[in-house]
């Protein structure tokens, strides 16, 4: 149903709309008032024909120039979502009796449509009651999404467009006009000055930004620039790429490394940051080498030995995995990856921890790939023979 930006009417709700929205309109400025209809409709969750036109036509009395037959056409030309309800009886033995009806979300809906045509209808005061009565968890429907976003969106709306059935092709004047509050109205007329369409713009509306496919060239990410959920989404894991390639202080590793000197070495008993933080590196060692995967599991890591590389500073500054080298050799280690960020590397590194290394894995292999630098640090510590 919603947003209805592009709706075709007859010729006669065209002209209809666009003389109504001309008429002298009440203050806007005056406190509005809504009618009693709409507090039973709030009560109840849905309404029927004679109660949304009376809403309506109360809410604007211009709307009953429009040529709208509101339950009628409006169900048509916006796909209210029409379903029968029934009364609870309260006698077991008799059946239900029902009635066509609109959900009082669906007439919330309505009175934004007209609000957005430029008609001074407030549908501020029902999207506020139902608002505050939908839970946070529960599944909503799309009308419900509309009035969520009203506050946000009121006066912001794309443009809506009426366009008559006939199909003329506009060809003749084009007129502008204000209806209040900011709202401007376009029509389009024909060569005989007939009207042909209408669009009505919003006081605060702006063009979204295109589209555009987007590779980062730094995290990689493949997202659609101008989707707001989609640059989000860039923005979290960009945030996660520059903190791995340039980090900073990290207060959990300093109280952990202070309690206990060993705290470097993940365990399973190690705590979820140290997990995050070893495959954050073990992911930029796969975006670095192009490995097939990569090669730290958060979570399910019940083999392996990870390890954390820190400056002075308390910075994470790198990681690597130990695993055991193969089932035929369970007490041989590899070390299976090593990643330095690009600022910390041929600073020593890794030659303050080597022995450490050697000390407690004894004769571990290395897996490929090995990059030039390390296999030179190997050769200057006669250690290339590990290489697998």
């Amino acid at each position: 149903m919603f947003p209805a930006n592009y709706v075709t009417v007859s010729q006669n709700e065209l002209e209809g709309v666009i003389n109504a929205l001309r008429m002298p309109d009440r203050d806007r400025s005056a406190p509005s008032r809504h009618p009693p209809e709409l507090d039973k409709i709030i009560k109840h969750g849905c309404c029927d024909e004679d109660q949304l036109e009376n809403v309506l036509i109360f809410m604007n009395p211009r709307i009953d120039h429009a040529h709208f037959d509101p339950f009628d056409d409006l169900a048509k030309h916006l796909e209210l979502d029409k379903r029968d309800a029934f009364q609870q009886n309260s006698h077991p033995d008799e059946g239900p009796v029902g009635y066509t009806m609109i959900s009082a979300a669906t007439v919330a809906c309505v009175m934004i449509w007209f609000e957005r045509l430029g008609f001074n209808v407030n549908p501020a005061f029902i999207c506020g009651k139902l608002v505050a009565a939908i839970s946070p968890e529960k599944f909503v429907t799309q009308e419900e999404i509309t009035v969520l976003r009203y506050a946000a969106k009121r006066y912001a709306t794309a443009p809506v467009t009426l366009q008559s059935k006939n199909r003329r092709f506009p060809h003749g004047q084009r007129t502008e006009f204000d209806v209040g509050a900011g709202y401007r109205d376009v029509v389009e007329n024909d060569d005989a000055g007939v009207p042909v369409s209408l669009e009505v713009h919003a006081p605060n509306y702006t063009e979204p930004k295109p589209h555009t496919g987007v590779k980062c060239d730094m995290c990689l990410m493949n997202y659609v620039s101008g989707i707001p959920s989609d640059e989000h989404q860039h923005n979290i894991e960009h945030r996660k790429v520059v903190t791995t390639l340039k980090p900073v202080p990290s207060r959990a590793l300093r109280r952990a490394v202070s309690e206990d000197p060993e705290a470097v070495w993940f365990t399973q008993n190690s705590p979820n940051w140290m997990d995050i933080a070893i495959f954050r590196r073990a992911k930029a060692f796969k975006r670095e080498f192009k490995t097939d995967f990569i090669q730290w599991k958060t979570g399910d890591e019940f083999d392996a030995t990870g390890f954390l590389f820190h400056d002075d500073d308390f910075r994470i500054v790198g990681a690597c995995c130990f695993r055991p080298a193969s089932n035929e050799q369970p007490n041989v280690t590899r070390l299976d990856w090593i990643w330095i960020c690009p600022e910390m590397r041929r600073a020593g590194v890794l030659s303050k921890q080597w022995d450490r290394f050697r000390k407690r894995f004894g004769e571990f292999q290395i897996e490929p790939p090995v990059s030039r630098a390390m296999q030179s640090f190997l050769q200057k510590r006669g250690d290339e023979h590990l290489i697998r």
